[in-house]
């Protein structure tokens, strides 16, 4: 059970914003005391009671309470005082602070965040270009001079300039003003447009990557573009260590939100050149960074790993390949490989009608008895998919997929 701390002193509307300041994910074995460890005779299961808080039990009548006591993974009471607390229990004071449960994402690409290049800086909560800015600066201040500040996806210009205005991002001029001694990259979607700063400029125009006067990359599709070979050239800059400073810093992002678990859906598979837009990466090595936090014992969310494929070979000899030699629901309770998704096989997101690779595919899952989960885009292809589900599931001995949790996600016409 994880639960985030937050110390409130405004409306708990502006619940997220404080937590990012000082919220912190109790997992397991980090509540445990050095004087309960002494204590060989208590039972070999954590025993935690927090105390002396406002907790949020999100139950019909929305109780806030100032005790709850958790036995391993269960809640076993709430309310006030010590529970029934015995030599056994590892007490936490709250001190007044907020505590929430964790809150489970069920899909979104944390891997992919954490792999951006620079020190990613989330622009969401901007609603003008003043705050956007504002944002920009205070994250200048926590970086030695030089260092990239980038922002890659999850933002739109009309969000810094609404309707009547004209929507639009940044521009040089007041980057260079809010963040001089940075260079700085804004990438709109997964193939642009961007915008960079005047040391940004500097660097991306030393690479023959063409940058308008106001700072301005063009981007969209077909791929490579000049946003994506800036992006290229970003990553090239980046280390292990880069990759492995950046995952942590998505999932204290996550936290602040109160977001503790992820559902990871993968990427699409890279190519390592310029043709690659943000939602690419390499499907051999892009785990690399995660993999060695959690060998560190650094995690500080769980994070549950779905496999994208997307490919055109009927045969399907990757997707083949990571059912024979993968297991599912593999590793441990911060880590662990789940499912195949959001994509099972096939060159388009977009399944307006079953394709031989992709129903091939599909029934591999099936009879590998492994998670599924697809991406529904199309006014019509959520319809092939259950459609096609019903009839692979007809077609194979008892119990088919019955047993086994496939998902539809996004569905947004349904």
């Amino acid at each position: 059970m994880d639960w985030l701390l937050c110390n409130l002193t405004e409306s708990r509307r502006e619940l997220s914003r404080f937590a990012q300041l000082s919220a912190v994910s109790i997992l397991g074995s980090a509540l445990i005391s050095s004087d309960a460890l002494a204590q060989s005779d208590c039972p070999p299961i954590n025993d935690v009671l927090l105390s002396n808080g406002e907790i949020h039990t999100m139950d019909s009548a929305d109780s806030v309470v100032e005790s709850v006591r958790i036995i391993g993974d269960r809640i076993v009471a709430t309310g006030n005082g010590e529970l029934g607390a015995t030599d056994c229990t590892n007490i936490v004071d709250l001190a007044g602070q907020t505590a929430i449960p964790g809150i489970i994402d069920n899909h979104n690409h944390i891997v992919l965040l954490g792999l951006r290049p620079g020190h990613d800086t989330r622009l969401e909560s901007a609603d003008s270009i003043a705050a956007a800015l504002g944002l920009l600066a205070a994250r200048a201040t926590e970086l030695p001079a030089g260092e990239w500040i980038t922002s890659i996806g999850g933002i739109d210009p009309s969000q810094f300039v609404p309707l009547p205005g004209e929507p639009r991002l940044p521009t040089l001029a007041e980057i260079d003003s809010a963040v001089p001694t940075h260079p700085v990259y804004i990438q709109l979607s997964f193939a642009g447009p961007a915008v960079t700063n005047s040391p940004g400029k500097a660097f991306f125009e030393r690479r023959g990557i063409e940058v308008a006067v106001n700072g301005s990359i063009t981007g969209g599709f077909p791929l490579p573009n000049p946003t994506t070979e800036a992006l290229h050239a970003l990553r090239e800059t980046q280390s292990l260590d880069d990759q492995k400073r950046g995952t942590l810093d998505a999932m204290r992002y996550a936290a602040s939100l109160g977001v503790t678990t992820h559902l990871d859906q993968g990427g699409f598979p890279g190519t390592g050149t310029p043709a690659d837009g943000a939602a690419h990466f390499d499907r051999y090595r892009a785990y690399d960074a995660l993999l060695s936090l959690h060998g560190e014992g650094r995690l500080i969310n769980r994070i549950r790993l779905n496999f994208l494929h997307m490919e055109t070979d009927p045969t399907t000899p990757e997707l083949q390949a990571r059912l024979l030699n993968v297991f599912p629901n593999y590793g441990d309770d911060l880590l662990r490989i789940v499912g195949i998704g959001e994509f099972t096989a096939g060159a388009s997101p977009m399944i307006n009608a079953a394709t031989d690779v992709w129903l091939d595919g599909t029934r591999r899952v099936a009879a590998a008895g492994w998670r599924n989960e697809n991406h529904s885009l199309t006014p019509g292809d959520f319809r092939v998919i259950i459609d096609s589900w019903k009839q692979i599931h007809d077609e194979m001995p008892a119990p088919g997929i019955r047993d086994l949790r496939w998902v539809v996600a996004h569905v947004p016409f349904i």
